[in-house]
């Protein structure tokens, strides 16, 4: 199922290419679609979902649950750099991916020297470099 191409998912692959960087939610996803293509039919959720569970299985995106217990979905990099901790500024909202060494480095780092053990799949909150020198 979902290995031929529909309108709609031509739509959705083209929004999260243009958006590469960033961790969005379906609802992000519809709305920036409706917002870049006003006059066109809008998708429907269930539509959403469907096609992005479909390109997460195909390994095209990554699919994270955020702090509201949210999914978020990302286009993998072609470069294969599916950073396991994410950073999230809380001023812009912008979400950036930590190099995957450095990902690993601080993994190990709390697996062998913390009273915790991660899933390797983090979130960070703060203000990013940017949003510190406006």
């Amino acid at each position: 199922m979902g290995s031929y191409n529909t309108h709609q998912k031509e739509k959705i692959i083209s929004f999260l290419c243009l958006h590469i960087d960033e961790e969005l939610t379906v609802h992000e996803i519809i709305e920036g679609i409706r917002n870049e293509s006003p006059n066109d039919e809008p998708i429907a959720e269930s539509t959403v979902y469907r096609i992005m569970n479909n390109l997460t299985q195909l390994g095209l995106t990554s699919k994270k649950t955020d702090s509201n217990r949210e999914f978020r979905y990302r286009l993998c990099n072609i470069d294969n750099n599916n950073s396991k901790i994410s950073f999230h500024c809380k001023v812009c909202g912008k979400i950036y991916h930590i190099d995957e060494k450095v990902c690993n480095s601080i993994i190990k780092e709390l697996n062998e020297n913390s009273p915790v053990k991660t899933d390797e799949e983090l979130m960070l909150t703060g203000v990013c470099d940017k949003c510190q020198h406006q």
